[in-house]
């Protein structure tokens, strides 16, 4: 038992569910942090340094995570929550992030 954590996008009324708890979602072996790292991140081109993953990342489809929540209005809600309710309209982008993660594993962490 104990409640469960997703994070929204107010703007683009997008979501992403972590199914964790506020502990597990914190850990350094789950994924969020990752995700909202790059979803969050400011990018443009020629403010990049030569350290920066997004150059290293072949993949068509980083334009569309790379800083795709950059400048949103952003919110952590949980299923204990009297609005929850609200959030069961958001898009769930989940699985388009994992899937990019997935994909791009060994340019991200290597």
């Amino acid at each position: 038992m104990g409640q469960y954590y997703g994070i929204a996008n107010l703007d683009k009324r997008e979501k992403i569910q972590t199914n964790a708890k506020h502990w597990e979602a914190l850990n350094n072996t789950h994924e969020m942090p990752n995700y909202l790292f790059v979803l969050l991140s400011d990018l443009k081109d020629e403010e990049l340094g030569g350290g920066d993953i997004y150059h290293y990342i072949k993949d068509d489809t980083k334009d569309n995570i790379f800083g795709r929540w950059s400048m949103d209005r952003i919110k952590v809600f949980g299923d204990y929550n009297k609005h929850y309710d609200v959030y069961s309209e958001f898009t769930d982008i989940t699985k388009e992030v994992e899937i990019f993660f997935r994909d791009n594993n060994k340019v991200i962490f290597s």
